[in-house]
């Protein structure tokens, strides 16, 4: 993960405060829901179990996790045949390139980027639970 993202900014200021060890404890035994299993659910989820937070649940209303990133195959179709939707925004950009052939990186997504590549490296690389994106084409 990007170690200087506003995310971890947060977690670095925390660890300068050293909390001490009963403080530490008593915020561990607690319960947390986590509403929404989208990328904000999942990153919290992620960044609880990262620093020892494990008594969480995600509560998610559909049937899926993912929330708005969500790729619909068509017909039953496999991914490697490409005949699929993108539902949702979920097209990021990584770049824009005007026609002066000047190109501006967007940054803003990056940490979406980066939690995608983690969560599929929890869970094995397993393509039923894949969360993987169509690259962007700018016309």
């Amino acid at each position: 993960m990007d170690a200087e993202g506003p995310w971890f900014d947060g977690v670095a200021y925390l660890q300068e405060k050293e909390p001490d060890d009963v403080f530490v404890a008593a915020a561990k035994s607690k319960t947390i829901g986590i509403l929404g299993g989208g990328m904000s659910g999942l990153m919290t989820a992620h960044l609880l179990d990262s620093v020892g937070f494990y008594d969480w649940t995600i509560v998610e209303a559909s049937g899926r996790i993912g929330g708005r990133v969500h790729t619909s195959y068509l017909n039953g179709s496999k991914p490697d045949q490409y005949q699929y939707q993108e539902m949702g925004p979920m097209r990021f950009p990584v770049s824009i390139t005007y026609p002066n052939n000047d190109t501006i990186q967007i940054l803003d997504h990056r940490m979406v980027f980066q939690l995608a590549d983690v969560l599929n490296k929890q869970n094995g690389g397993d393509p039923e639970y894949a969360v993987n994106f169509i690259k962007w084409i700018q016309r």
